[in-house]
Formats: structure tokens, C-alpha cells, sequence
């Protein structure tokens, strides 16, 4: 079979991955699930563009143009911060629920 090889990077990994799921746990009851949610996405659109951009060279790509390559990651953190956030944007663009049937029946 193949060899079992330890190296200090993949040590260091294990512990920042065993330490990132144990602070996912903490941070859902403290922030809610979707301000959590919010933050593990955005980071991870940062964290894997910066990585496939400027990361090592067997991994990374040479970017042909730069404020576009901002743009586009602009957009993607854009996107998923709407997508976590959208009831609360439905709410404050039309309204709740709650407001809708209090309306009606304040009027009746």
C-alpha cells in the first residue's frame, strides 16, 4: 500500500479545519444561522479566489485582469449575501406578512 506521511502542513490543516467546525457551532446560536451562514460563504469566495489567484504555483492561475477578476468576486459576495438574506429583503421591499394581515383586519 501506499506510505503514511506526516508533514507539519497537513497537522496544521486538521487543526484549522477541526477548530473551523468547532466555532461553526459556537457561532450559530450567538449570530443566527443565516448571519452565520453569510460569513462561511463570503469567506469562502475569498478565501478560495485568493488562493486559486496567488496561491502556489502548482494550484494558483495567473489572472489576465485584475479588476475584472475584483468584479466578479464583488458580484459572487453580492449574490450570496442576497440569497442568505432574502427574507429579510422580502420584508422590507413588500412588507411582512404579519403587517399585510393586521392591515386587513384593522380595516374589516
Amino acid at each position: 500500500g501506499t506510505p503514511w506521511v506526516f508533514t507539519l502542513g497537513g497537522l496544521g490543516g486538521g487543526v484549522l479545519f477541526v477548530f473551523a467546525a468547532l466555532f461553526s457551532f459556537i457561532a450559530i446560536p450567538r449570530a443566527g444561522l443565516a448571519t452565520a451562514q453569510a460569513v462561511w460563504s463570503c469567506s469562502a469566495i475569498i478565501v478560495s479566489f485568493a488562493w486559486g489567484a496567488f496561491g502556489p504555483a502548482e494550484i494558483s492561475a495567473p489572472v489576465r485582469d485584475l479588476s475584472l477578476s475584483l468584479v466578479a468576486l464583488a458580484l459572487l459576495v453580492f449574490g450570496a449575501l442576497v440569497i442568505v438574506n432574502c427574507d429579510a429583503i422580502a420584508g422590507s421591499l413588500g412588507g411582512s406578512k404579519e403587517q399585510e394581515a393586521a392591515a386587513s383586519s384593522s380595516s374589516s
